[in-house]
């Protein structure tokens, strides 16, 4: 079990350690503009066991309404 912080609003998990790739975000499919979510205001991802999460507060989202996420290897 992991804690996280207080206004954790969504926790993001994948199989770790996914070497290279970066967390990116956006609120639109249909013409998306991909953000790293870390710039965003994603706290960095944490290696816990086999996976790595990504806790995310409400003030990272891009839209209330609908976020969509992706791992990207440049």
């Amino acid at each position: 079990m992991a804690l996280h912080p207080v206004d954790t609003v969504y926790e993001l998990t994948w199989l770790g350690p996914a070497a290279g790739f970066s967390l990116q975000q956006t609120a639109d499919l249909t013409i998306p503009t991909w953000v790293d979510a870390v710039a965003a205001g994603v706290p960095t991802p944490v290696l816990i066991g086999d996976f790595k999460k990504a806790f995310i507060p409400l003030s990272a989202l891009p839209s209330p309404s609908s976020t969509y996420w992706r791992l990207m290897k440049p």
